[in-house]
């Protein structure tokens, strides 16, 4: 839903280069970035920079192993252009894949725009962005996947931010697989948090039936 235009250059087997532009119509509400990746050692690694809707933006990401697991992080710098909201955003993660399938992902996060008391509901009401890409200033995401059997998959996240409120994020997810082409999902999201007593003020459940072609 972006009208928007994209220029890549690929300089080499592992090297790009990316600038994009969205269209605007003031100066406030533009988009204009560049992205360099390219491959050093074991590692593919991106240097970005460019204008985000009132604040300039410095960042980059790497991405590679410790011996068989995976090793990712990503830092990115917000400018506010009259220096009143700067806002620094960070994430590492590990993630490793077992013999048997079942899939472990551990992740941590620094949201320097985040809070240490809002409210739970955040996670469904607040308008997250590049800057602020969760409620709280710090997060801890854990992930696991295991396909049971050809037909059937299992995956459990969760997300946990050690503050005031202890916000806890619970999403199961069961997938199987009906027909050609045809998945039935069940899907829950639960919160939990900390007011008088450690309690549950939401919990949400969904069935979808997914066609594929």
């Amino acid at each position: 839903g972006t009208d928007a235009i994209r220029f890549n250059y690929y300089s080499g087997f592992t090297s790009s280069t990316e600038l994009a532009l969205k269209a605007f119509d003031t100066w406030d509400e533009a988009v204009v970035a560049g992205i360099h990746r390219f491959n050093k050692g074991s590692y593919d690694i991106q240097l970005m920079g460019g204008w985000m809707e009132g604040d300039w933006v410095l960042g980059g990401g790497y991405a590679g192993n410790i011996k068989d697991s995976g090793f990712k992080g990503e830092v990115s710098y917000f400018l506010d252009s009259d220096d009143s909201d700067n806002a620094l955003v960070a994430s590492v993660t590990f993630d490793h894949a077992f013999k048997n399938s079942l899939y472990f992902m551990l992740s941590a996060l620094y949201n320097q725009n985040g809070s240490n008391d809002s409210s739970i509901g955040e996670i469904f009401i607040g308008t997250q962005n590049a800057k602020n890409l969760y409620p709280y200033k710090t997060a801890i995401f854990s992930n696991l996947g295991y396909p049971v059997s050809p037909l059937f998959n299992v995956g459990f996240a969760i997300i946990y931010s050690p503050n005031k409120l202890h916000p806890l994020f619970l999403n199961p997810v069961l997938t199987y697989s009906v027909a050609t082409n045809w998945d039935l999902d069940f899907v829950s999201q639960v919160v939990f948090q900390k007011d008088e007593s450690y309690g549950s003020p939401g919990q949400f459940f969904f069935i979808r039936l997914k066609f594929s072609y």
